[in-house]
């Protein structure tokens, strides 16, 4: 599982996002693209993993960037954080279906909370260590519970 995060600017804004975002980098690989050429590169490579997008939008022609790759995103998990309340741009970015969308001028820690949820759903790795020690723990506690049983017979 990864985040791509794509910014088209460089304000405050993303200082406030990179504060939220980080909380997750100990958790999933976390990328941030500000050139759409890398980010749409990059989207391409990962079609077999599942992706999570946190997609900054400025204006109409980010949204006109994000239809252009529309085929691509439709298989990611895509949030949307619009820098204007412009209704048509709104409209635009509903047609894209994503699972979240909010404004940039307001708090962050919702996306913080909707990509928690996100995570929370999708199953993460286990490390295979531990899971077959506790899979081959259980095994063992069976078998002596079994054998217990019968020789009480």
């Amino acid at each position: 599982m990864q985040l791509f995060i794509f910014l088209s600017s460089n304000d405050d804004f993303v200082y406030r996002l990179q504060d939220e975002v980080n909380f997750f980098s100990n958790l999933i690989e976390v990328r941030y693209y500000n050139q759409f050429k890398e980010f749409a590169s990059a989207l391409r490579k990962s079609v077999l993993s599942e992706t999570l997008i946190v997609y900054c939008v400025k204006n109409k022609k980010g949204i006109e960037i994000a239809h252009s790759i529309k085929n691509l995103l439709i298989k990611t998990k895509l949030l949307f954080v619009l820098q204007t309340t412009d209704p048509k741009l709104v409209s635009q970015a509903n047609d894209l279906h994503p699972r979240y969308y909010t404004f940039a001028s307001g708090d962050l820690k919702d996306v913080k909370a909707v990509l928690a949820k996100m995570i929370n759903s999708m199953e993460l790795p286990r490390p295979a260590m531990q899971s077959t020690r506790s899979e081959q723990e259980m095994l063992n506690s069976q078998n002596q519970n079994a054998e217990y049983i019968l020789a009480n017979r």
